[in-house]
């Protein structure tokens, strides 16, 4: 209808049940003729209130009405939100880049409308009134509008909305009787999975509503979730199915977004339901297969938090190895995303924290005991966090190291339970036998490469960390029960892998590390003339290791001065009677350390005072400041 803006609005008209028999002597109908399309929607949505179990044909069009009154902001805030997840501080996600294309594509449809139109209808004009760019982008961001921000037509709709009672008919309560909430769950889902025109405004903001609306009937009870998800499942199908392609531009990406929420959503609330498990495992296994670049890349946060709610309140009910595989599978996808990495190791950290008992103790019938209290992690679930905790720590993810640390202490704690959990399943099956401290040497060697990226941080506090770590994962073993060559991948990774040579503290301490696993190792590992060639390339590398740090500092200086100890320590150690191994190796590899000193300057009274350890060619400015 067309408002005359000099017409009343018929306030009193609103608020009788029935116009026939109404006493106009009594009754002001002032601006009812202008209003008439108000007045109109006023009595509709009574009869739907009265009648809504009889609503059948007429569902397409009341969604409609539903979501064209959110359009305007005239909806009770708690009914018009949508759903979404918050930071461990408690702050909601700040929207996607689909939700602010979506709703400004909304918005600026209207606007066009009202600047082609002399005259509107009394509903766009309600709320979509002139406005200049700025408080577009405004509304955009902010979809939610203060009392003092609306229009009086925005707020006598709002009115109406809430003396009808609406949110009462689209709340499908726990007491609302099943077949009505099926019919109306199917009706608000019927066209999610439909393909839209191309240039349709409403299409995104409206399913996505319905879908919100549809979700919250089947999450306010769990015993008729069993008859209401079968509802949904085959449109999560549809949907994912469409957009899995790699490289394909993503139709209706917002509304794919809000599915998304609501697939891990579901899974948040019903994922004990036993009956339930199976069809939740098979709708999140559709995520790992979204794609990744035009997609998930804008949602990881959402993705990366309900994922982090469903591990640690249901990791206990993951029993088959494709739950945890999908578990690596997806976090290591959304840890290559900046905004989703935190959140990602949240996850498994507080699982860990949770899971893993704080226990310091090498009795295993302790530990066994400890870990009967309360849900823990299988030798699985722990080694399918460590794919991730290893990136984490090595700053694979955009070479970011800000986790490194903490992933360190993770990985840390769950190599031990590792060991116990091995350690426990081998003396129940042979109480007899002779336990290593070493049980699983791939898992010991993955945990040691990763502890090794640490220590080579340019970060001193966190080089100062991976080292410690180091120190407690070679020294607090049996030695001899690591295999030759895993020790030998060892020392050629600390060889071939530095700190720059413009940290020198941190180029310390992998120095420092590598002279000591030299003096432990090769009494061991040279006694064997098979490793000879191996031990022979790890010398030379540390020599070279050696003269770049001598080379690129100066006397008295802290990386000068610990790497002439550290090569002194070496060389004096293997040349020692006691030294242990190949007597005739070990003396040239002490040897060969002691000409390090000696081309450096680095033997007493060869050099005196604050001088270059070798020539100008050799500066911290110039060549050697990769420390490769």
């Amino acid at each position: 209808s067309i408002v005359d803006p000099d017409s009343p609005i018929p306030q009193q008209l609103l608020k009788v049940h029935e116009y026939e028999g109404v006493d106009v002597k009594r009754v002001d109908i002032s601006g009812s003729a202008a209003y008439r399309g108000l007045l109109a929607l006023n009595m509709g949505l009574k009869i739907v209130r009265t009648l809504f179990p009889r609503v059948k044909s007429a569902w397409p069009r009341l969604i409609d009405v539903i979501c064209t009154l959110r359009d305007a902001r005239a909806l009770p805030p708690g009914l018009a939100d949508l759903d979404d997840f918050a930071d461990s501080d408690g702050n909601v996600l700040p929207l996607s880049v689909f939700a602010k294309r979506s709703q400004k594509k909304l918005d600026d449809y209207y606007k066009g409308v009202n600047d082609k139109e002399e005259k509107k209808s009394w509903f766009r004009m309600s709320f979509f009134g002139r406005r200049d760019r700025k408080d577009q982008d405004d509304q955009v961001m902010r979809p939610e509008m203060s009392r003092r921000e609306m229009t009086a037509n925005q707020k006598t709709l709002l009115q109406v909305s809430k003396r009808i009672g609406i949110e009462k008919i689209m709340v499908l309560g726990e007491n609302a009787k099943l077949p009505l909430v099926k019919q109306s769950v199917s009706g608000f889902l019927e066209s999610i999975d439909k393909t839209p025109d191309k240039d349709d405004p409403f299409f995104e903001q409206h399913q996505a509503f319905a879908l919100e609306l549809a979700a919250r009937a089947l999450l306010v009870d769990r015993e008729r979730a069993t008859e209401l998800l079968p509802f949904f499942l085959p449109k999560f199908e549809t949907i994912c199915s469409r957009i899995s392609k790699e490289g394909k531009q993503i139709p209706c990406p917002f509304l794919v977004e809000r599915v998304v929420v609501t697939i891990l959503r579901t899974s948040i609330h019903l994922f004990q339901v036993q009956q339930l498990r199976p069809k939740l495992r098979g709708s999140l296994y559709l995520l790992p297969k979204l794609p990744k670049g035009p997609f998930v890349s804008h949602v990881a946060d959402r993705m990366a938090c309900g994922l982090a709610i469903i591990l640690r309140s249901s990791f206990q009910l993951y029993k088959s190895p494709d739950d945890w595989r999908f578990t690596g599978d997806i976090f290591d996808i959304l840890a290559m995303y900046k905004a989703a990495r935190g959140l990602t190791f949240d996850g498994i950290a507080s699982t860990i924290e949770y899971a893993i008992p704080e226990i310091q103790t090498e009795d295993l019938e302790e530990y066994e005991a400890k870990l009967k209290e309360k849900p823990t992690l299988s030798l699985l679930a722990a080694s399918q966090f460590q794919r991730v905790l290893f990136k984490l720590a090595r700053g694979f993810y955009e070479n970011d190291m800000t986790l490194a640390v903490p992933a360190l202490v993770c990985i840390e704690k769950t190599y031990k339970h590792m060991v116990q959990l091995t350690l426990i399943k081998q003396s129940s099956e042979d109480p007899d036998a002779d336990l290593e401290s070493v049980p699983d040497k791939e898992v010991w060697y993955k945990v040691a490469l990763a502890l090794y990226e640490v220590c080579c941080s340019p970060d001193h506090e966190v080089s100062k960390q991976g080292f410690e770590a180091c120190q407690r994962h070679f020294v607090g073993i049996f030695m001899e029960e690591v295999p030759d060559e895993k020790w030998i991948g060892v020392l050629k990774a600390m060889t071939t892998n530095q700190p720059p040579i413009s940290s020198p503290l941190s180029r310390i301490n992998t120095f420092s590390l590598l002279g000591q696993m030299m003096v432990r190792l090769f009494p061991i590992m040279s006694v064997r003339e098979k490793n000879w060639k191996d031990l022979t390339e790890i010398t030379k590398n540390a020599i070279i290791i050696s003269d770049e740090n001598m080379q690129n500092s100066y006397r008295g200086e802290p990386l000068f001065n610990y790497t002439v100890k550290i090569v002194a320590n070496i060389y004096t150690q293997m040349a020692s009677p006691n030294f242990g191994g190949e007597k005739r190796y070990c003396a040239w590899a002490s040897d060969t350390f002691k000409k390090a000193l000696e081309k450096n300057g680095a033997v007493k009274n060869k050099t005196k005072g604050k001088e270059k350890s070798s020539g100008d060619k050799n500066s911290a400015t110039s060549k050697g400041s990769d420390g490769q």
